[in-house]
């Protein structure tokens, strides 16, 4: 079970990722349980996080919104950005993970992260086992919107 505790988290966690990387405001969205990312994601970043449960955080967003986020942790125009988008969403997800992570510990249990894993494409859709819970929140920057998602092992 996702609680309230692990919601707060992943959204504190990304709130304190954005704060620190990017110098653009961001609206935080409301956490949606059991969601799906309802609008079209070209690239996705996911991190493991492993301790009393099982669990993932990934980064969705479509291509524009990843090139706004990759200039802003790299500290350049977005028309010098050119392939470095995935490592950038990789390591904000890793960012996102890590602080998650040190939040969860604080409550207890040792909590750990995988590398990070980038997928690029068209239209993904992330799709996970009978008896995983899911939880996602939309940060809207810009024009664009970046999603931040929990899934964990029901275990």
């Amino acid at each position: 079970m996702i609680t309230d505790s692990m919601k707060s988290h992943l959204v504190e966690s990304a709130e304190e990722v954005f704060q620190t990387m990017v110098p653009t405001p961001i609206i935080t969205g409301e956490v949606l349980d059991g969601a799906e990312v309802h609008e079209t994601a070209d690239i996705a970043a996911t991190v493991g996080v492993i301790g009393p449960s099982s669990a993932l955080v990934t980064c969705y967003s479509t291509r524009p919104v990843a090139r706004t986020l990759t200039a802003a942790i790299l500290g350049v125009d977005e028309s010098e950005i050119q392939s470095e988008s995935a490592d950038a969403m990789g390591e904000f997800a890793n960012m996102i993970a890590g602080s998650f992570r040190n939040r969860m510990s604080g409550e207890g249990g040792n909590w750990a992260i995988t590398i990070p894993s980038v997928v690029t494409g068209q239209n993904l859709t992330m799709r996970y086992g009978v008896g995983m819970r899911r939880v996602l929140c939309p940060f809207t920057l810009g024009s664009g919107t970046f999603f931040v998602e929990l899934v964990l092992n029901s275990d």
